[in-house]
């Protein structure tokens, strides 16, 4: 991921969930391409942070991808983009704070 300017994402099974391997993609700085879950349009914005496709649409992933390629200036305002929400918002940090504070209304 590391070396990759664009990764692919099918959210297979967990619709309305986030990947690690999205959010693993960002934070290499990695342009993340992935259909649509609820919780990546909640939590990204499409066309700013990431792309996201639907799999009823699937012929235009080529399109996308070479557009994407041949725009060098957007590709890295996205690939920025998604890299600072993903760390300010989405390390094992961000995880751990949340629970905490869940922990401790609780308590």
């Amino acid at each position: 991921m590391a070396r990759s300017k664009i990764s692919l994402n099918i959210m297979s099974w967990h619709k309305d969930g986030l990947t690690e391997r999205v959010l693993n993609a960002m934070l290499c700085r990695s342009v993340v391409l992935s259909d649509w879950s609820l919780a990546l349009e909640e939590n990204f914005a499409n066309g700013k942070d990431l792309l996201l496709f639907s799999l009823n649409q699937i012929g235009r992933l080529p399109g996308m991808i070479k557009d994407l390629l041949e725009d060098e200036a957007r590709l890295g305002t996205i690939s920025r983009n998604g890299f600072e929400k993903a760390f300010a918002n989405h390390q094992w940090k961000n995880r751990a704070e949340r629970f905490l504070e869940v922990l401790r209304n609780r308590l």
